[in-house]
């Protein structure tokens, strides 16, 4: 093989510097497998995720732990998530009357969006959700 066959290529990373931010998100879910896929697909965006069955364990969650972002099923046994976002905006505090809550629902939006704002919800989404959906309203935040 002549010298000239073939080329060395020298590639050279320099260093970068990044910084990530990492976002803590409550996924609040009664449905096994919703709860495991909206899991997913935010902590793939980055963020770090706690996740709980219903509005019960959720209201717990967030005496103990602070969040950015709840993601809140509407539809759920025991106290549903209207009813959560309620106690949670009557709570004692200035966290708990800022902390960003997104209604995620398989009801038509248009129907259930009014009632998800006036118990103190910022945002509806809608299932099945996608990660771009996802990304939107996570950076919102």
């Amino acid at each position: 093989m002549a010298n000239n066959d073939y080329k060395i290529v020298y590639i050279v990373y320099k260093p970068v510097i990044m910084t990530i931010v990492c976002k803590k998100i409550l996924v609040v879910d009664d449905d096994e497998i919703n709860l495991k896929l909206i899991k997913a697909m935010v902590e793939k965006l980055g963020n770090i995720v706690d996740d709980v069955n219903s509005g019960y364990e959720a209201i717990e969650k967030i005496k103990s732990q602070e969040y950015i972002l709840i993601i809140l099923d509407l539809n759920m046994p025991g106290i549903d998530g209207y009813e959560t976002s309620v106690t949670i905006r009557n709570m004692d505090g200035d966290y708990y009357k800022t902390l960003r809550i997104v209604a995620c629902t398989a009801d038509e939006k248009k129907l259930v969006e009014q009632k998800a704002l006036d118990a103190g919800m910022n945002e509806v989404i809608n299932k099945p959700v996608n990660i771009l959906l996802l990304q939107s309203v996570i950076e919102k935040f």
